[in-house]
């Protein structure tokens, strides 16, 4: 309850801010579950993807979510009524070692999305440190050329603590970060960059 009550205020401005015709889309979720992602950061980001889950589900969105560290893994679910425990039991586990996004990225472009075309007005929301490994080339071609084709993506930051760390939101249209107990929407000019360096 208290994750929905704080997802809220997220939840609502990403759908409001879809294009109307994606607004009652499918959401995609990123999660990062590399080792820096360890502790608490974990648990909120896994807290965050259950609230947003869940708000999704019940506006009759379809969920799809990648669990990723240099591994992945992806599930979706139609239903919180049917799916609630699948949903809690695929979060349950928790990944270890570095993270690579290029590799998530390739099987989500290339071979996960061609087999669910319900999913290609999704909305995509990573929630991240975003202690990123540098995009190659052709994920990034892949990331424009599916925002061209609708897509937005959301970036919800948890433990953001280097330079690096917040330059790698920069691929997401809408940047937000769990901060003092709520998600907040940051700007280019909200973000202290000298604090980082």
């Amino acid at each position: 309850n208290y994750a929905e009550k704080r997802l809220q205020i997220f939840a609502s401005a990403s759908s409001g801010e879809a294009k109307k015709e994606h607004q009652d889309g499918p959401v995609i979720i990123c999660l990062d579950t590399s080792s820096s992602m360890n502790g608490e950061p974990a648990t909120i980001a896994k807290m965050l993807t259950i609230a947003v889950a869940i708000y999704a589900m019940r506006r009759r969105r379809k969920v799809m979510v990648i669990k990723y560290s240099f591994n992945y893994e992806c599930e979706t679910f139609k239903s919180m009524k049917k799916d609630k425990d699948n949903l809690l039991g695929f979060l349950s586990w928790h990944g270890v070692g570095g993270n690579d996004e290029n590799r998530m990225f390739s099987y989500l472009f290339n071979k996960r999305l061609p087999k669910e075309p319900a999913y290609d007005t999704a909305d995509i929301l990573c929630i991240s440190d975003f202690g990123w490994c540098y995009l190659c080339e052709d994920v990034q071609e892949m990331i424009a050329k599916a925002k061209e084709g609708g897509m937005k993506f959301y970036g919800l930051g948890v433990n953001l603590y280097n330079q690096r760390y917040i330059d790698s939101m920069d691929i997401c249209d809408s940047k937000w970060i769990w901060e003092g107990g709520e998600c907040v929407e940051i700007t280019d000019k909200d973000i202290n960059r000298s604090q980082f360096q």
